[in-house]
């Protein structure tokens, strides 16, 4: 995928790059975009958790990082040369809200890059476990209920 971003995106060095919820430690996870993109003074990272923001800040001390909602960044508008978003679109709640976030996206960034998972592929990604989200909508409904909350919503081609 970091390929890809480069290849459509062509970052230069002093393009500004806002990583929307940014991934890290707090979660057991790489931070995949930091780790891997090499000019990092002119990263922003933005994530509505406190608590993943707060273990970035300790291996990333450079990078300013914001509390922000996806929906409603404090940023005006096409001031960030290029958006970077891997898997967040799903966790952002229903159609309403993911419209926004994707508005907002097109607000403050002149280029995006948005990847999100498609629920048509075999293995849930959030799970790494095989055909789970094609079970029965009760029962996915109460797998995810417990996993996520009410924060994980899937993409089809159809939607």
């Amino acid at each position: 995928m970091f390929k890809r971003f480069i290849k459509y995106m062509e970052p230069q060095s002093d393009d500004v790059i806002l990583d929307l919820g940014v991934a890290g430690d707090y979660y057991g996870e790489q931070p995949f975009f930091e780790d891997n993109y090499k000019y990092k003074d002119n990263i922003i990272g933005v994530d509505i958790n406190i608590n993943e923001l707060t273990s970035l800040k300790r291996k990333y001390k450079d990078i300013p990082l914001v509390l922000a909602d996806g929906c409603y960044f404090p940023f005006k508008s096409t001031s960030i040369d290029i958006l970077f978003s891997n898997a967040v679109l799903e966790h952002i709640g229903d159609m309403k809200r993911q419209k926004k976030f994707a508005d907002e996206i097109m607000r403050v960034a002149k280029k995006w890059f948005v990847a999100t998972p498609n629920f048509w592929f075999p293995i849930e990604t959030h799970w790494k476990l095989p055909f789970i989200h094609f079970l029965p909508k009760k029962l996915q409904k109460e797998i995810m209920r417990a996993r996520y909350g009410d924060g994980l919503h899937l993409l089809s081609v159809r939607k």
